[in-house]
């Protein structure tokens, strides 16, 4: 009994494990792979910086068209203080305290500025746009990379597909030398030439597949993706030409 439940609790949690296990070999699109370098770029996040640092500089210049309010203080300590010699029957005159304190505020507000204030959010703005066109200019790289990586995928596994159709061509006509050979009718030296021919496009493959597993480690370092080898990357369908009459 007690096995039986362990064997449950085993079979449940491999699901999952399995399933995660398949996920590197869905199909991937070039929209997806865009959308997935871009959130992962560490730069991307420097668009909602840049929109809430412009909106604070611009929220500061707009209070030079509020009032100034300053508040200023002053303690002193006098070693000596004045004292009024006079003494009036029925009135207490007081002597002045040694410690002495001064508060005094003043309001000043910009009647006319010469419109620095303006040129001033003009200036956090246009800076602002600079810096929004930079990192525009860095995304659109990362998905120009993004874009010949995974073009480049797709042309080595169209080279993949060509070179394994050349190697059944081959291997049929080996065997078909071979039979030959075994009737008289060939030559040995025919069945080698294949021979090195097939070893070429054995060696060929082995060549693209390790350069198409270069190519999708770094397509999924840019996605932040694992991406296995039976990965299918889908092919954009390409814009339509029809117009309407």
């Amino acid at each position: 009994m007690i096995n039986s439940r362990l064997l449950a609790i085993c079979i449940w949690i491999s699901v999952p494990l399995i399933t995660t296990a398949q996920l590197p070999d869905a199909t991937l699109t070039l929209a997806e792979s865009q959308t997935l370098a871009e959130e992962n770029y560490p730069l991307i996040k420097q668009r909602n910086l840049i929109a809430r640092s412009t909106q604070y500089a611009i929220e500061q210049a707009n209070k030079g068209y509020l009032p100034q309010i300053n508040i200023s203080g002053q303690a002193t300590y006098q070693s000596e203080v004045t004292k009024i010699p006079i003494q009036v029957p029925g009135i207490d005159i007081p002597t002045l305290d040694k410690d002495q304190y001064k508060l005094y505020g003043e309001i000043n507000q910009s009647l006319f500025d010469g419109g620095s204030i303006k040129l001033q959010k003009q200036a956090i703005e246009a800076n602002a746009q600079v810096e929004a066109q930079a990192l525009e200019v860095e995304l659109y790289k990362i998905r120009e990379r993004v874009n010949q990586l995974f073009f480049g995928i797709l042309l080595l596994d169209g080279q993949l597909g060509q070179n394994e159709l050349a190697k059944k061509d081959i291997q049929a006509g080996l065997d078909k030398t071979n039979a030959a050979i075994s009737n008289g009718t060939a030559l040995k030296s025919n069945a080698s030439l294949l021979e090195a021919e097939l070893l070429k496009s054995e060696q060929r493959t082995v060549e693209l597949q390790a350069t198409r597993s270069a190519y999708l480690h770094m397509l999924s370092q840019f996605i932040n993706r694992p991406l296995g080898a039976n990965v299918r990357l889908e092919r954009p369908q390409a814009p339509s030409s029809s117009s309407e009459n």
